[in-house]
């Protein structure tokens, strides 16, 4: 327990100090709910089965950096840069569990809007919108909010510009706190994690949002005194 507050407050120091400067974001939390889960090793110390739920925070960069548009199925796929996962916590009957910090890199992610024509599906049209984990360590992180053509909300998920790239709204996903906003306003709100053992136990477990809110963004000097805060605390009970 200690060497965990220890760690918090490292982890707290560091990202207040990474977050000087910083472009201003919006910062996401979804709420998740099981959907599917399949624990590939018995004896790592982690049973994918016992996954109750979870929740994701991540934040977006007001602007987001263009990296490149493909023709994919009849559409295009653009590619921006901008977004990073702050953590992700797993609800377990054995013990919630953050893997964000498992990492051994930042977990930095792109953000691409696929504006995707396929006649041979049951819409001829839908739009995907993904926030995935950039650099593979054995373990990765995706969300995805899907629309159908026919959908409500189908035209508002991003500005189509097919065959040129797919321009990303003011407020990047749309934002709901129940299950009949989301159904409303989306087809599918999924979130996926795969693991390889590699960093942290073997298996996977697939969730669907059941809410997406904005939620304040921590000030840096306010990050830094907790995680100072936590250190000194932490220190003090080494010394009693």
């Amino acid at each position: 327990m200690r060497q965990l507050a220890c760690v918090a407050g490292v982890c707290a120091c560091a990202l207040g100090f990474g977050l000087i400067g910083e472009v201003n974001a919006e910062r996401y939390r979804a709420v998740l709910m099981t959907d599917f889960l399949s624990d590939k090793n018995d004896s790592d110390g982690f049973d994918f089965m016992s996954i109750t739920g979870g929740e994701i925070i991540f934040n977006v960069q007001d602007v987001l950096t263009f990296e490149d548009n493909i023709e994919n199925q009849g559409g295009s796929l653009t590619i921006y840069t901008g977004a990073i996962f702050e953590s992700f916590t797993l609800f377990s009957s054995n013990g919630n569990v953050e893997v964000v910090s498992q990492l051994t890199h930042s977990a930095e992610a792109e953000v691409t809007l696929w504006d995707r024509n396929k006649t041979d599906l049951v819409f001829d049209n839908q739009h995907h919108l993904d926030v995935d984990m950039i650099q593979y360590d054995g373990m990765d992180i995706e969300l995805e909010v899907q629309t159908d053509e026919g959908d409500p909300n189908h035209e508002n998920l991003f500005t189509a510009g097919t065959p040129g790239p797919n321009v990303p709204n003011a407020i990047l996903l749309p934002l709901f706190s129940n299950v009949t906003e989301r159904d409303a306003l989306t087809n599918d709100s999924t979130v996926s994690f795969y693991s390889d053992g590699t960093t942290y136990a073997e298996g996977s477990a697939y969730f669907l949002m059941s809410s997406l809110e904005l939620v304040e963004v921590p000030e840096p000097a306010s990050l830094m005194l907790l995680g100072l805060g936590s250190l000194a605390i932490f220190g003090r009970k080494r010394l009693i």
